[in-house]
C-alpha cells in the first residue's frame, strides 16, 4: 500500500534545488553553528548537573582543546619545546581572533600577559551561562602552565558579566600579587590530565555518583518531607517522603499539587524566599495522595546558583496528628467549658427555686429565667391536667402582648401528636422551622408568631407533669446542643422544685387535718368528762373514764401526726404522752412512779393508733388493779425493735395476776378490745404473765 504525498508547492519534481534567495538573510556557516551548539551544550550541562560540576566538565575540555590548538601552532611554526612569553602571546590573541574573539594585547612581561577584547563570539549564549568563560581560562591557562610550569588566569573583565569588554590576565609565575587576585590556578597535574580527557570525565562522573548516592541516602533518612521548587513554583526534586505524602510531583505546582489551588498561595514561604527573606515559615493545609486533609509545617531556604536565588529548598513536616490533638484538647476545654457553664447556670436556677414554695410562682421565675439565659423571644409553661388530660397554659414570659394570653385560655389535648409524642418519648422536641414543621398547631403557631420553639417536659419519677416551650419569633432559629441542655437541666430542677412544693402543700393539709381530729376527739373526752361528773353511779363514771382515757390515746396519735411532715408516728413519745395523760385523770396515782424506755419507733398512722389503744388499757390496768391494796409502786412501758418485728412490754411490781387467770376468758371489755387489735390490726401476739408483778407483752411485725 502506497499513500502519495503531494508537494506543497505543487512543483513536479520535489527535488529541484530551491531559490538561493529564500536563505540569503540568515547568517549560518559552519562556524556560527559551532558556537551555537557549544553555547547550548555548555547551558544544558549547567540545567542538569548544575553550575559547579559544568563548570568543571567545561574546564577539562578547555585543558584538552588548549592542548591540541598548542600543538597545531607548534607544528606550523616549527617550534620545539618550551614557548616564549612572546610566542604564547601571539598564540593566544591569534587563536581568539580566528575565532572572532577580536583580542588584543594590554601588557606583556616576564612574569604575566594581558589581553583584551571587544566583542565575545559566544555573547549572547555567556550572558545566560557565564560559565563559558571557563573555556577562555582553560585554554589560556593549559598553554601557560605547560610551557611556563605555572598559570593563573584572572577574568578581570567580562562581556558575559556586563562588563564593556573582556580583560584576561595570565601569570607565569607564582608571587605575592596574584596571590590577592581571584582567579582559576592550573597545576601540571591538571595539564598532563587533560591528555586522557576521557579518564578525567570518568572520575567526575564516578564521583558525580559517588556524591550522588551519598546525597540520596541523606535526603532518604530524612524523616520530612524535602522538596526543590524554581523560581516557576515547580517541583524539580521530591524525596521519597515527600512522594508518600503527595505522589508524583515533579515537574508539576507545588500550589496544585499540595494545596489544590490554581494560583500562589497567599504569604507564600517560597515566595518570601525569593523576594529575599534567608528562612520563611508557616503551617498550611492541604490533601495528600489520597485526597485526606493534611497539615504540613513547611520552612523554606534560598537555593543559590552564583550567588543568585535561583529556587527553594522546602521541607515539609507533617502535623496532622499534632494538629488533631489540638484540636481534641480545644473541643474538649470547649465542651468541659460549655458543661461548666451549664452546671453554674443550673446552680443558679436550683438557688433560686430552693425557697419558693407555690407552683405558681416556680413556674413565673422558671419561664423568666429560661428566657434570661438563652436569649430566646419568649418562654411557656405548661401543666399537665390527669383529670382532663390536656396541657394548659400555666405561666408565660416574653410575650409581645401577654393580655390577650390568659392562663388556662391554652392548651394541647391528648389526642395531638406533640401531646402523644411528649407522653411517651419524654424527650426534648425541637420545631426549628414551624413554617417546614406542623407538629405544632397552625391556630397556636398564628397566635404566638413563633418561628422555632423547643418543648421540654417536665418529668418526674417518670411521668410528665407539664413543659417549658422555649420560643424565637423573628427567624427560625437553630438549637445547639449546649441549648437544648439547658433548658432540659431548667426544667429538671423546676419539675422537682414544683414536686416539692406539691409534697408540702399536701403534707401541711394533711398535718391540718390530723390537727382538726385531735380537736374533736378532745371536745368529745370533755363532753365525756362533764357526762362523768354528774353520774351518780361509780360503775357509770369507771366507764365514762375508760372510753375518755381511749379517746385520748387516739387524740394522742393525731396530735403527734399533726406536728410531723410525713404519715409516721414516734410511738415512744405517744406512750410518754397517754401515760402522762392517763395518769394525771386516775385519781388513786399519786403514790405510783411510771417510765417510758426505749428508741424511738415510727410507725404509721393506722398502726400507731392501735398500739395507742394498747398502751391505754394495759397502763390504766395497771394504774386501777396492781397498786389496790399497797396505793404505791412503779410501771414501766419498754420498746424494742428488730429490722423485721416490733417488741412493747408494759409492766409493774404490784400484787400481780388472779390465780388461773386467763385474759381470753376473764378479761373484761378493754382486753378483749386489745387482744382483738392485736390480733387484726398488727397482725401479731399477746401474752401476760405474773411473776413479782404483771407483766404484759405484744410482738407484732413491721
Amino acid at each position: 500500500m502506497s499513500i502519495a504525498i503531494k508537494n506543497l508547492d505543487n512543483r513536479k519534481d520535489s527535488c529541484m534545488p530551491l531559490p538561493s534567495s529564500r536563505f540569503a538573510e540568515i547568517d549560518l556557516d559552519r562556524d556560527t553553528f559551532t558556537r551555537i551548539l557549544l553555547g547550548n551544550l555548555v547551558l544544558v550541562n549547567e540545567e542538569i548537573l548544575g553550575s559547579d560540576i559544568a563548570a568543571s566538565y567545561i574546564q577539562a575540555i578547555g585543558l584538552n582543546v588548549g592542548a591540541s590548538l598548542e600543538n597545531k601552532y607548534k607544528k606550523l611554526w616549527g617550534w620545539e619545546g618550551p614557548l616564549t612569553v612572546d610566542l604564547y602571546t601571539d598564540l593566544i590573541v591569534d587563536l581568539k581572533r580566528k575565532i572572532h574573539g577580536d583580542f588584543f594585547l594590554i601588557h606583556k612581561a616576564p612574569d604575566r600577559v594581558v589581553v583584551g577584547s571587544n566583542s565575545c563570539p559566544f555573547e549572547e549564549i555567556a550572558l545566560r551561562t557565564p560559565n563559558l568563560c571557563k573555556i577562555t581560562s582553560s585554554i589560556f591557562g593549559g598553554i601557560a602552565v605547560r610551557n611556563f610550569g605555572y598559570a593563573k588566569v584572572v577574568l578581570r573583565k567580562r562581556i558575559a558579566s556586563g562588563d564593556h569588554q573582556c580583560e584576561v590576565c595570565v601569570y607565569l609565575r607564582k608571587n605575592l600579587e596574584n596571590r590577592l587576585e581571584e582567579g582559576d590556578e592550573y597545576s601540571l597535574e591538571m595539564a598532563r590530565a587533560s591528555e586522557d580527557i576521557q579518564g578525567y570525565v570518568q572520575r567526575l562522573e564516578r564521583d558525580l555518583k559517588r556524591e550522588k548516592s551519598k546525597s540520596q541516602a541523606i535526603l532518604g533518612a530524612i524523616g520530612d518531607g524535602l522538596a526543590m521548587i524554581d523560581r516557576e513554583w515547580r517541583t524539580v526534586f521530591a524525596n521519597p517522603v515527600l512522594r508518600d505524602m503527595f505522589g508524583e510531583t515533579e515537574g508539576e505546582h507545588c500550589y496544585e499539587v499540595r494545596w489544590k489551588r490554581d494560583k500562589v498561595c497567599e504569604d507564600c514561604v517560597a515566595q518570601r524566599v525569593f523576594e529575599g527573606a534567608e528562612i520563611a515559615k508557616e503551617l498550611r493545609r492541604g490533601f495528600d495522595k489520597d485526597n485526606r486533609e493534611i497539615w504540613v509545617e513547611v520552612i523554606a531556604t534560598p537555593l543559590r546558583e552564583n550567588g543568585k536565588v535561583v529556587g527553594a529548598v522546602e521541607v515539609l513536616h507533617d502535623v496532622t496528628a499534632v494538629k488533631k490533638a489540638e484540636e481534641e484538647i480545644r473541643r474538649l476545654y470547649a465542651l468541659q467549658k460549655e458543661e461548666a457553664e451549664i452546671c453554674t447556670a443550673l446552680l443558679d436556677v436550683s438557688t433560686c427555686l430552693t425557697n419558693l414554695r407555690h407552683t405558681d410562682e416556680l413556674l413565673q421565675r422558671v419561664v423568666a429565667i429560661a428566657v434570661k439565659l438563652t436569649g430566646a423571644s419568649s418562654c411557656l409553661a405548661f401543666l399537665w391536667d390527669k383529670r382532663t388530660e390536656t396541657l394548659t397554659l400555666a405561666q408565660r414570659h416574653g410575650l409581645e402582648d401577654p393580655d390577650k394570653l390568659s392562663f388556662g385560655d391554652l392548651s394541647f389535648s391528648s389526642d395531638l401528636p406533640l401531646v402523644k409524642m411528649l407522653l411517651r418519648e419524654k424527650r426534648p422536641i425541637v420545631v426549628e422551622d414551624t413554617a417546614q414543621n406542623d407538629l405544632l398547631p397552625q391556630n397556636y403557631v398564628d397566635l404566638l408568631g413563633t418561628k422555632s420553639e423547643l418543648i421540654v417536659p417536665l418529668v418526674t419519677k417518670g411521668e410528665v407533669m407539664g413543659t417549658i416551650h422555649l420560643q424565637y419569633r423573628n427567624k427560625p432559629h437553630h438549637f445547639v446542643s449546649k441549648e437544648i441542655l439547658l433548658v432540659q437541666g431548667i426544667a429538671n430542677q423546676a419539675a422537682m422544685a414544683i414536686q416539692d412544693a406539691q409534697l408540702l402543700s399536701r403534707s401541711a393539709l394533711i398535718q391540718e387535718m390530723h390537727h382538726r381530729v385531735k380537736n374533736n376527739l378532745q371536745t368529745i373526752a370533755h363532753l365525756l368528762s362533764l357526762q362523768a361528773g354528774r353520774s351518780t353511779s361509780a360503775e357509770a363514771a369507771e366507764a365514762f373514764q375508760e372510753s375518755i382515757n381511749r379517746i385520748e390515746s387516739i387524740a394522742a396519735v393525731h396530735n403527734l401526726l399533726s406536728q410531723e411532715a410525713f404519715e409516721l408516728t414516734d410511738i415512744r413519745e405517744m406512750a410518754v404522752q397517754i401515760t402522762q395523760t392517763v395518769g394525771d385523770r386516775t385519781h388513786d396515782s399519786h403514790n405510783i412512779k411510771w417510765e417510758v424506755r426505749g428508741p424511738k419507733v415510727f410507725l404509721s398512722s393506722k398502726q400507731a393508733t392501735a398500739v395507742a389503744l394498747i398502751i391505754n388499757e394495759l397502763f390504766y390496768n395497771a394504774l386501777k388493779h396492781a397498786f389496790a391494796i399497797t396505793k404505791k409502786g412503779h410501771i414501766g412501758v419498754e420498746l424494742s425493735q428488730t429490722d423485721k418485728e416490733i417488741m412493747l412490754w408494759v409492766s409493774d411490781d404490784g400484787q400481780g395476776l388472779p390465780p388461773g387467770f386467763d385474759p381470753a376468758v376473764h378479761g373484761q371489755l378493754g382486753l378483749r378490745i386489745l387482744e382483738t387489735l392485736v390480733r387484726e390490726e398488727l397482725r401479731g401476739t399477746f401474752q401476760m404473765e405474773s411473776k413479782g408483778g404483771t407483766r404484759a407483752m405484744v410482738r407484732f411485725p413491721r
